[in-house]
């Protein structure tokens, strides 16, 4: 039940202010206050009513911002960010410099003994995501949650992350508002990241949480208890159904959880052919795209590390402007370009909600246009790709499959040279041009679907050998599977080269 705070008498007033770099220290009549900027794009805020918290991280970098004051308010703005602070209650509200308000304190803070409790304006038609690994619906307005980590999402264009301790509920039933209740917690202490899609959220999250250490190739093969990577997380829960753990893993994911974990059920086939697209996988490996996927993890370890992107892509996380896409917590992209829509239930069918674009079925080479919820029926585990993606499997050749028309491109992290090959496909009017620039010798094989048969395939302008029978593609050759309607197109790739076949119809 929310907490039954009386009203307070009084509301806090601000008595005085001093700024020190970073951070505006706040004065007030019952206790102190201060707000920091981290970045143009995001701010600390700290207040307290007894003892100074011990001492905090400080910003990485000096921030410029303007501080003023008017009767009301005191004002800090950056680049991106409009802070506002109300002397009298100090209230907050964060606004983008246009004046579009993001999050706003609705009211003044209730404090009863070791627990707090304040509310916030909700937008109308706001979506909220996250607040940790949970098992419920990806968006969780008009509920209310005890949250397994308090970091929020907003599709306004704002998150916040609460890191004093104590136990955090929040209440997104009111139609306008929403209500934060800390128990066990004696002062504020969050964060406020402002961010027009929750990438640029995540990136921000990143100097504060810290990066994960660097991943080898051999951490995402099936791996012993011992040897499971620190930054794994295994959001599993005793009791829990296989859709149940799905949907932690997005709700996770969607709140700052990079590198999920799974330890799943030899006796059961469904979770074992999820666990061949989870990013840590511990116990048993049966065979399937996991094997051919671990180029592509140690790009997408690289870019976890680089950037806070989960390795687990929620639909609202890939498409923020489409609301369809925050309906569905049962599925999820690995990546960029895998969709993954695991069959949890008995049978073999399930419903996928398909974003913009058109997608691939990759087992069965279907096409389907986005924007729409299909019926899927499969024994395996459901995988699609979007065209325009270029996704990198296998090894000796490493294998791009390519979904045009729209141009692609992936770069490749090479773990032992700490450095990105490239890759690129683009169509230009009647030709396709296929482009690696490698940072090491190695064999490519290019793999375009739903082509036509093309007339030839130059390199340098000059043609490359056209197979013939099944087999083996040899090196600077190509072939056309009718069947299939792909193109085949086998390069060496030399170190340093900048490698371009071009494809004629």
């Amino acid at each position: 039940m929310p907490f039954a705070f009386p009203a307070p008498s009084l509301a806090s007033t601000l008595a005085g202010h001093q700024r020190d770099g970073n951070r505006v220290d706040l004065k007030l009549d019952d206790g102190e206050a201060s707000v920091e900027f981290w970045s143009d794009s995001t701010f600390r805020f700290t207040r307290h009513w007894g003892k100074p918290p011990a001492a905090r991280d400080a910003s990485p970098s000096a921030v410029a911002f303007e501080l003023s004051e008017t009767p009301v308010h005191l004002r800090l703005a950056s680049k991106h960010l409009v802070i506002e602070i109300e002397k009298s209650g100090l209230r907050v509200r964060a606004s983008e410099v246009d004046g579009t308000v993001l999050m706003a304190d609705a009211g003044v803070v209730e404090r009863k003994g070791r627990s707090l409790a304040w509310e916030r304006t909700a937008a109308r038609g706001a979506r909220f995501y996250g607040l940790g690994a949970r098992a419920g619906p990806l968006d969780f307005r008009g509920t209310r949650v005890e949250a397994l980590k308090p970091f929020l999402i907003s599709s306004v264009g704002y998150g916040e992350y609460h890191v004093a301790p104590g136990r955090y509920t929040f209440d997104a039933r009111p139609a306008d508002r929403y209500r934060i209740e800390a128990e066990g917690a004696d002062m504020l202490d969050y964060y406020c990241f402002y961010g027009p899609a929750p990438k640029d959220i995540f990136e921000q999250v990143l100097p504060i949480a810290g990066p994960i250490d660097k991943m080898s190739p051999s951490k995402f093969r099936a791996l012993a208890p011992g040897e499971v990577p620190g930054a794994a997380t295994f959001p599993e829960q005793p009791g829990d159904s296989l859709e149940d753990f799905i949907r932690r893993l997005v709700n996770g994911s969607m709140s700052a959880i990079l590198m999920p974990g799974f330890v799943p059920k030899a006796s059961s086939p469904r979770a074992m052919q999820l666990g061949a697209v989870m990013p840590v996988l511990v116990g048993p490996e049966r065979p399937g795209i996991r094997a051919r996927l671990t180029a592509y993890w140690m790009t997408y370890a690289e870019e976890a590390r680089d950037r806070g992107f989960p390795f687990l892509r929620p639909m609202p996380m890939q498409y923020p402007r489409d609301p369809e896409a925050g309906r569905y917590g049962d599925q999820f992209l690995l990546g960029d370009e895998i969709l993954v829509a695991p069959i949890f239930g008995e049978g073999r069918r399930r419903t996928v909600y398909l974003p913009m674009g058109i997608w691939t079925n990759l087992a069965t080479g279907e096409v389907f246009k986005g924007r729409q919820a299909i019926p899927v029926e499969s024994d395996e585990l459901p995988l699609f790709s979007r065209n325009g993606a270029i996704l990198p499997l296998g090894q000796d050749p490493m294998e791009l499959h390519y979904f045009p028309k729209l141009g692609g491109e992936f770069f490749l992290y090479e773990a032992d040279l700490a450095d990105y090959s490239q890759v690129h496909a683009s169509p230009a009017g009647d030709v396709f041009r296929l482009e690696i620039e490698s940072k090491k010798d190695r064999e490519f094989e290019w793999i375009v679907h739903h082509l036509e048969r093309p007339r030839k395939v130059t390199v340098k302008d000059q043609p490359l050998k056209a197979a013939g029978e099944p087999g083996a593609l040899p090196s600077n050759a190509w072939r056309y599977v009718a069947a299939e309607k792909s193109l085949h197109v086998r390069v060496a790739a030399e170190k340093g080269d900048h490698h371009i076949a071009t494809v004629w119809f």
